[in-house]
């Protein structure tokens, strides 16, 4: 559960400036649009499941962006999970790997949770019509919309910018470029995104401490930059960023969130 209590005014670090006057606290937190379940959203206790049930429980905690690993079984089926070996070792399977689509389907995650197929994956998003799927490892764009649901609720985090013109192509809702793959562009940063029609970029929290300056004038031209590598440093969790960076990241992916909580950044602050 988030500690949140008294909503906090104002933000004291110094990665609370930025070329953009941040979005108030209060009004960033309530915003559905801006947080991601990641890998579907924690579960108790749990990251990573990838499960049918961690993506029940965001959608009953308010998300309606949900970030789901892809990778693709030895018969070429799309499903979620974050890698192999994690996946072997959350479900106790101990045979070759990849396996088939089959054999996926056949394990519970810890024993418990549901795994998801692109078949289950669709039938989840056609169940719940206002979610957004957003995509993590899967670099084929063509290959894996063409197998989606729906299109227009498509957001792939992509890292090649061969796969970032494709998925433009493909006119799925955004194509979103990963943060490593910025310093590639030749020339012009923001006009090379802005000829693309580049409207979110997928990066780590971490680009801050070098690519600064860059971000500055991506988040000045309107473009969205959602956050991941939150929770993977200590005390830079979903409230430390959302207190003290959200001037540069229009969101992030988050593990949990209570939409309705009032938000108190005095001890995210401190960090």
């Amino acid at each position: 559960m988030l500690l949140i209590s008294t909503l906090a005014c104002c933000d004291k670090s110094q990665d609370a400036t930025s070329a953009v006057t941040p979005l108030a606290a209060g009004i960033y937190s309530a915003d559905y649009s801006r947080f991601i379940a990641h890998a579907g959203g924690k579960i108790d206790g749990r990251v990573y499941t990838n499960s049918l049930e961690a993506l029940d429980n965001s959608y009953s905690n308010g998300f309606r962006l949900f970030e789901l690993d892809i990778i693709q079984t030895s018969d070429g089926v799309f499903v979620a999970a974050h890698d192999w070996e994690h996946w072997a070792k959350i479900v106790g399977y101990e045979g070759r790997l990849p396996p088939d689509s089959k054999k996926f389907a056949e394990y519970r995650i810890f024993k418990r949770y549901t795994p998801l197929t692109i078949d289950d994956i669709n039938s989840w998003f056609e169940q719940h019509s206002d979610a957004i799927l957003v995509t993590d490892k899967i670099n084929s764009p063509v290959e894996f919309s063409g197998k989606f649901v729906d299109k227009n609720r498509l957001m792939m985090e992509l890292f090649s910018w061969d796969a970032v013109e494709m998925a433009v192509n493909a006119n799925i809702k955004s194509a979103m470029p990963t943060g490593k793959i910025l310093n590639k562009i030749n020339g012009d940063e923001i006009a090379y995104l802005t000829r693309l029609g580049i409207t979110d970029i997928s990066a780590s929290r971490r680009i801050l401490k070098d690519q600064r300056e860059l971000i500055e004038k991506i988040v000045g031209a309107g473009i969205n930059v959602y956050a991941f590598h939150v929770n993977h440093d200590k005390g830079k969790d979903e409230v430390y960023v959302v207190c003290n960076e959200r001037g540069y990241f229009y969101g992030i992916y988050a593990d949990q969130w209570e939409f309705d909580a009032t938000l108190d950044c005095s001890e995210a602050d401190k960090h």
